[in-house]
């Protein structure tokens, strides 16, 4: 089709059209499940342990693992998927990897978080932990539904629940579903 005024105009338009399309909760919901995607490409534990070893050249050389890692939850939490069970099992998956791969994206996260400088990465976080921490209630509620669960189960560097780190990263939907639960 030849370039004319008409074409070029409609073009602009077009493309003006296109600006705000997407409501803020979608977009989100698209970042959340492209970052989750790419956290849990198998190839992400293979240099799990160049985070430990070398993070600023791993996250050079992964730019995406590491937007992913740091924004995944951000974005899951402001899409305000709840009903989306697909994407909250996704993200449960997330929360339960082996601990190999679970360094790649929870260290990422919990580095760009965490509350003072001096805090230091804590060993023997579980999937309620890490969800709790992170503020995902509803791989929270997910979690409880579980049997077997254990409420109090500790950290092993600051021997804090998933309660006491939802509580100090003030995440109050989550430590009221952790109130909530029997064993608490």
């Amino acid at each position: 089709m030849p370039w004319n005024s008409d074409s070029i105009i409609s073009n602009e338009t077009g493309f003006l059209h296109w600006k705000s399309s997407f409501q803020p909760t979608e977009a989100h919901r698209i970042l959340a499940e492209v970052c989750m995607w790419r956290l849990l490409w198998k190839e992400v534990a293979v240099y799990t342990a160049d985070v430990a070893a070398d993070s600023k050249e791993c996250v050079n050389n992964h730019i995406l693992l590491d937007y992913s890692a740091q924004n995944w939850v951000t974005h899951f939490r402001n899409a305000q998927m709840d009903d989306n069970r697909a994407m909250v099992f996704m993200a449960s998956r997330l929360c339960h990897q082996d601990p190999t791969t679970l360094l790649s994206w929870v260290k990422g996260y919990w580095m760009s978080k965490r509350l003072n400088e001096r805090m230091v990465y804590p060993k023997g976080l579980n999937g309620l932990i890490i969800a709790s921490f992170c503020g995902l209630e509803c791989v929270v509620e997910l979690l409880l539904e579980m049997d077997g669960l254990d409420l109090n189960s500790r950290d092993d560097r600051y021997k804090a629940t998933a309660l006491a780190w939802a509580a100090e990263y003030g995440h109050e939907g989550v430590v009221k579903l952790l109130i909530a639960g029997d064993e608490v």
